[in-house]
């Protein structure tokens, strides 16, 4: 989903003009933090929850084979705490997972990377047939298959839809690129991936998981099933209405499971980051070689992207990190590796918009990691502010449209008396705002982003500016057909008084 985001940023440049962009946090002074000190990352993060309004967030540290740091903050729903064990679902995180299970299964002779996804999937088709025979694994775990946003995928139905139904949904799908020679991020790649290990393990993706990642990982409240979670005190999800905090239940997409619906806790996700940074070994128990990590961490030559295979490599202010974000409807998550000092840092949260991902998330993330490598970091904008902002500018140009509307009256005299072209082109600007909001606009993210991204962002990410925008173009609307109707009307009347 955060990728879709995005994808959907172009379209929405307008809205997002509105918010002011400050200057990035950046390192500063260097006083070395003991790992053991953590009463200063706790402040940290409390503060910031405080200025960003966040309802709950948990977070796991982690520095070589030990936990150096697990807790929860914050409230996760009627009347309960966020706790160190607390599950919160992790979204597209749970491709990193996805792509561990393939791993091993290649590491144990059942399935080879370069081979083609129909040799093990033999009724496995997309659009293009040149395009069917040439996507191999390798290719779906690097993103590079060529299917996208834009390859007219269609989701099934039912949220109780398998992962089969999925994939055998893919036979419409167009790749928009040669295999192997683009990167594009899309969630049905790893969606096959999930089916593959069903194939070639001859169990479900829930059970594989969890006898193969969680059990040897001691993830004892990590799940895959939405009713084991909710039992086992699932945080409620929220979203923001003019920085409210709005309960929402997050839907459960079992057809995209191995793509992002995996469900964790921080104290779970910390045994996850311990062996991501220890070459595929927690404890006494081995998941996979350090060459397959190694390989799964590494973007492959050629490709104009950073993706490895479930996890993105980048670099920021001279660090090598390791990295994914995955956001649904109602939660977010992050996990950043730095394998140069050992480090490991997950960041999970039960409250998802845009503001918050574009200020906050990442910023307590970068805040975090900052003091653990002993910098000083300044933080960015609070969504406070940034919601402050977008309820002033809804309140004003709500106001004004409705000032206008009520001197209707008022405006009909002046066009009697002084004519009516620049009459002709006020209600004409009216009339393009309106069709411009509520056709064109969502017409343009849906091309670009796609249906389902499109009704998540507007409705889940930005309810509010959504709100605000529609009213607006409604309201416009109606102006438009009352300022033409007088228009006509005049027009008829000055015809009649000449004849």
């Amino acid at each position: 989903m955060r990728r879709w985001m995005r994808s959907l940023m172009p379209g929405l440049v307008v809205i997002l003009a509105l918010v002011p962009m400050l200057a990035p946090m950046g390192a500063a002074a260097h006083a070395p933090l003991s790992v053991s000190n953590v009463a200063a990352i706790d402040a940290y993060v409390e503060t910031q929850m405080r200025r960003h309004r966040i309802q709950g967030l948990a977070v796991a540290i982690t520095h070589d084979d030990e936990i150096t740091h697990v807790r929860g903050y914050g409230a996760a729903g009627e009347g309960r705490l966020v706790r160190a064990d607390t599950p919160f679902y992790i979204g597209s995180v749970t491709k990193s997972f996805t792509a561990l299970a393939v791993m091993q299964l290649a590491e144990a002779g059942k399935i080879e990377l370069d081979r083609p996804v129909k040799e093990y999937l033999p009724w496995f088709q997309v659009a293009d047939p040149d395009a069917t025979a040439r996507i191999t694994v390798r290719h779906l775990l690097n993103q590079t298959s060529g299917l996208s946003r834009a390859s007219g995928i269609d989701a099934p139905d039912s949220a109780d839809a398998s992962i089969e139904d999925a994939v055998r949904a893919l036979t419409s799908a167009q790749p928009i690129a040669m295999v192997g020679t683009e990167f594009h991020y899309s969630n049905p790649n790893y969606t096959t991936l999930g089916l593959l290990i069903e194939a070639v393990s001859g169990q479900s993706y829930g059970e594989y998981l969890a006898a193969n990642v969680f059990e040897p990982l001691e993830m004892a409240r990590s799940f895959t099933s939405r009713v084991a979670a909710e039992e086992a005190g699932l945080a409620q999800g929220y979203n923001v209405l003019f920085g409210l905090p709005v309960p929402r239940e997050q839907p459960h997409l079992t057809y995209d499971l191995p793509a992002g619906f995996v469900i964790s806790t921080a104290k779970d996700m910390a045994h996850y980051l311990i062996a991501q940074l220890n070459g595929g070994r927690y404890g006494d128990r081995r998941l996979v070689s350090p060459d397959g990590l190694a390989l799964m961490h590494t973007a492959p030559s050629g490709i104009n992207g950073s993706y490895g295979m479930g996890w993105e490599a980048q670099e920021r202010e001279g660090l090598r990190l390791l990295r994914h974000d995955g956001t649904l409807e109602t939660s977010y998550a992050s996990v950043v590796l730095l394998p140069d000092e050992g480090y490991g840092v997950a960041l999970l949260a039960n409250q998802v918009s845009y503001p918050h991902m574009l200020f906050a998330y990442e910023d307590i993330q970068q805040g975090i990691v900052h003091r653990l490598l002993g910098l000083e970091s300044d933080p960015g904008p609070s969504t406070a502010t940034v919601y402050l902002i977008i309820s002033a500018l809804a309140i004003g140009t709500l106001a004004l449209q409705v000032r206008s509307l009520v001197r209707l009256g008022r405006w009909r005299e002046q066009i009697e008396d002084r004519g009516s072209t620049k009459a002709v082109l006020g209600t004409l600007w009216h009339l393009v705002f309106g069709i411009f909001v509520l056709l064109i606009l969502p017409w343009l993210l849906i091309w670009n982003a796609g249906l389902t991204a499109t009704k998540v962002s507007l409705l889940n990410y930005l309810p509010d500016v959504t709100l605000w925008l529609g009213l607006m173009a409604v309201l416009s609307l109606t102006e438009a057909v009352l300022k033409a109707w007088h228009l006509v009307k005049n027009r008829r009347g000055k015809g009649s008084t000449h004849a």
